[in-house]
């Protein structure tokens, strides 16, 4: 008899290599003869990088960080293909086991220690990162990815915002100037579940009660237009150039790269071209 062993870790507890060495060895007391094949195998959580590094033969490296409440740490990725591909979980920086459960608190927390490990392994000079984002503690919709690589957020009074959950709602100035688009550096996403961003089955009513969010803060994140559950979803809007629609943006893009953006936007003039984007609570200008 054969026996094939292939399953994920268990969430805070044992890696999938150690779960499939018990059961390989369970089965070898009850009988010694069965052939049992073992693989580690991971969802784009905990252990992606390690499954990665096992399967394909790579090297497992490690970079100073934060945690999802801003707590130096030092989180390990794997380079695979000599070096030019790196993997990165989400949950070895801002993972969701991190800490215990009485003291989560995702409305705090913060994925910036992602957007780091990206920068590092643009530094190592890789080519293309897979990354996993399963796992994760946090909430708050890639902001604080996006300020790791230089976006910075502010409110209606042009005041300052932390990259965290509980000012998703207040962002109404966003200034990627000086945003380090990852030039080169190609961007692949590993994720195991097809919710929308928002709404009832979106990211956050999903995984938001899982990382310690309560049933009101969950109506107040998906209302914020950007409460997501998996890091990425605001990443991924704003690096391809589209923003909500309630949002000014403070770039130095051109007018006519705005309009691109904008169906339907109206060139107004200004010192560096002002652009009014029709939104249902009344015109945004862009500058």
């Amino acid at each position: 008899m054969k026996i094939i062993i292939a399953c994920d870790s268990y969430k805070g507890c044992m890696s999938s290599k150690e779960v499939a060495e018990h059961m390989k060895r369970a089965i070898r007391r009850v009988d010694p003869s069965i052939e049992v094949l073992a693989y580690t195998m991971a969802d784009g959580g905990e252990g992606t990088s390690a499954a990665f590094c096992d399967v394909c033969g790579g090297e497992m490296v490690s970079c100073a960080t934060t945690d999802a409440y801003g707590r130096r740490i030092r989180a390990r990725y794997a380079l695979i293909d000599e070096g030019r591909t790196a993997v990165i979980e989400a949950a070895a920086a801002i993972g969701l086991t991190m800490v215990p459960r009485e003291k989560r608190n995702p409305m705090t927390a913060s994925s910036y220690g992602v957007g780091t490990m990206l920068l590092d392994a643009q530094k190592r000079g890789c080519q293309r990162v897979i990354i996993g984002l399963g796992g994760s503690g946090t909430n708050d919709g890639g902001m604080g990815l996006l300020q790791s690589l230089g976006v910075r957020f502010y409110d209606a009074s042009h005041k300052y915002l932390s990259p965290q959950a509980v000012n998703l709602e207040k962002v109404r100035y966003i200034d990627f100037n000086r945003l380090n688009r990852l030039e080169g550096l190609e961007l692949i996403v590993a994720c195991d579940v097809k919710n929308h961003l928002l709404g009832e089955k979106g990211a956050t009513y999903t995984f938001g009660r899982q990382k310690g969010l309560y049933p009101n803060q969950l109506e107040r994140l998906d209302r914020a237009g950007y409460g997501a559950g998996a890091v990425g979803g605001c990443v991924r809007e704003l690096l391809l150039g589209r923003v909500p629609q309630d949002w000014d943006v403070t770039t130095s893009a051109r007018p006519e790269q705005i309009l691109a953006l904008f169906p339907g936007s109206v060139p107004t003039g200004g010192a560096h071209g002002t652009v009014t984007v029709p939104t249902p609570g009344g015109p945004v200008e862009i500058t």
